[in-house]
Order: structure tokens, then C-alpha cells, then sequence
């Protein structure tokens, strides 16, 4: 799919539904973000949210999680549905988040460049 398609479909659903955007998942980063959105699927905001905010104390910055234990990290985000493939996720992405500090992922979590990511979660 082109841009210019992308862009024509993110502008006629912001047409359709607006530009206020609420994301529903607690965070206060785009690695946050991220990670609760990994934590979301097939689980709900509610449930995400009561995780997180334990887990995000345990695990303050993505290295924590990129040097998690996976067996360990199953347990915490255990009542979230399909916990080991997301423990996976998690480590893995945290683990490219640590280890290419100049990668375009990077860039883009540390500018904020996260809209798909956002409106992903509405």
C-alpha cells in the first residue's frame, strides 16, 4: 500500500470519527504504549492497565525487559491471555529497542512517531 493510499484512509477516518484521539491504555511513554499494546491483544483495556502498572515499576525501562527472564515475565503478564508468545514479543522488541539505539524503530518511539501504534489502540 502506497503513502499516499495510507494517508487517504487515515484522513477519511479521521473525517468519519474525529481527531480526538483516547487511547484507553495507561502509559507514560511510547515504549509503554508499547509494550501494553503487545499485552492487548485478545485482553482487555481494563485488564492491561491493572498489569501494567506493576509491571512497569518492575521493568522501568526497555533494558529491564530486554534482560527479563522469559519464565518470569510469563508469570507477571500471566492474566493477560497468551502470555508466553507475548513474554517473547516483549523481550524481543525491548531487546531491538536496546541494542539499535539508531534504528528507525528507535527513532520513531523516541520522537513520539507512533500514530499507527495509537490509533491502533483506541
Amino acid at each position: 500500500m502506497t503513502s499516499k493510499k495510507v494517508e487517504g484512509i487515515l484522513n477519511a477516518l479521521d473525517e468519519a470519527y474525529g481527531t480526538e484521539y483516547r487511547c484507553y491504555l495507561d502509559h507514560d511513554s511510547a515504549w509503554q504504549l508499547l509494550i501494553a499494546t503487545i499485552l492487548s491483544a485478545q485482553c482487555t483495556d481494563a485488564r492491561v492497565n491493572i498489569v501494567t502498572k506493576d509491571l512497569f515499576k518492575k521493568y522501568p525501562a526497555p533494558i529491564y525487559f530486554a534482560k527479563a527472564d522469559l519464565k518470569e515475565l510469563e508469570e507477571d503478564i500471566r492474566s493477560t491471555g497468551f502470555y508466553h508468545n507475548k513474554a517473547k514479543n516483549i523481550i524481543a522488541c525491548c531487546k531491538m529497542l536496546v541494542d539499535c539505539p539508531e534504528s528507525e524503530e528507535r527513532r520513531q518511539m523516541s520522537s513520539g512517531e507512533i500514530s499507527i501504534t495509537n490509533r491502533a489502540s483506541w
